[in-house]
């Protein structure tokens, strides 16, 4: 099944099937891999800039819930409405720096809506 979808196993050597327990914590340990460093080559092997996904996914919760909760509403400007406005702000800031697919912003919105 792993080659159907383009993977490949995993020899004993490297921690697959039929290695032994000290085998696969030695391996782990020689690559030192970072949960950082996992999410930024993952985000370069979509083709993507990873600097401004990172940024752009930061910056929209970020901006999200000082619109939500920090920043006062103007005089005539419900809460709901402040809180439209936080949803519509995280979303551009989403799809600008594409942090997010267009798609999973999309059903992002309403789920956004429906839980505050």
């Amino acid at each position: 099944k792993a080659k159907q979808q383009g993977m490949r196993a995993l020899p004993a050597s490297e921690g697959g099937i039929g290695a032994d327990i000290s085998t696969i914590g030695a391996s782990a340990l020689m690559r030192k891999t970072t949960v950082t460093s996992y999410i930024v080559e993952n985000i370069k092997a979509s083709g993507k800039d990873p600097v401004r996904t990172l940024v752009g996914f930061f910056l929209a919760w970020t901006a999200f819930f000082l619109l939500w909760k920090v920043i006062p509403a103007p005089a005539k400007l419900s809460v709901n409405g402040m809180t439209v406005l936080a949803i519509v702000i995280w979303a551009c800031i989403m799809w600008v720096s594409e942090a997010l697919p267009v798609g999973i912003t999309g059903i992002g919105i309403p789920t956004h809506k429906s839980l505050y």
